[in-house]
């Protein structure tokens, strides 16, 4: 079992021509779902031990970069979490299914 990893984060994000900078940490954490695939989860906090944790779920046929944009207001005591389905973006797998096989 791969421990998890901690990073700090500093991510450029364009809005209106202005470039804001967000300070988070993120750990990439290996979770894994009912088929023994490797999904690819990460978790930004703003804080050591936040106190709310937003779990964010991309829509069919993306991935978990589309939470990016929570990450321009995150702030304390919040944290995101937010991952790949089976068979999109990083985790594995070869299709989604969002529902029982």
């Amino acid at each position: 079992m791969t421990t998890p990893s901690t990073i700090l984060v500093r991510y450029s994000i364009y809005e209106e021509n202005i470039l804001a900078y967000v300070n988070v940490s993120q750990q990439i954490l290996p979770v894994f779902n009912h088929s023994y695939e490797k999904l690819h989860v990460s978790l930004f906090q703003t804080t050591p031990q936040p106190e709310i944790c937003i779990v964010f779920m991309h829509g069919y046929g993306s991935n978990r970069l589309e939470s990016c944009n929570i990450l321009k207001v995150l702030k304390e005591p919040y944290s995101l979490c937010s991952f790949d389905f089976s068979g999109s973006g990083k985790s594995e797998g070869d299709r989604v299914t969002y529902g029982i096989k």
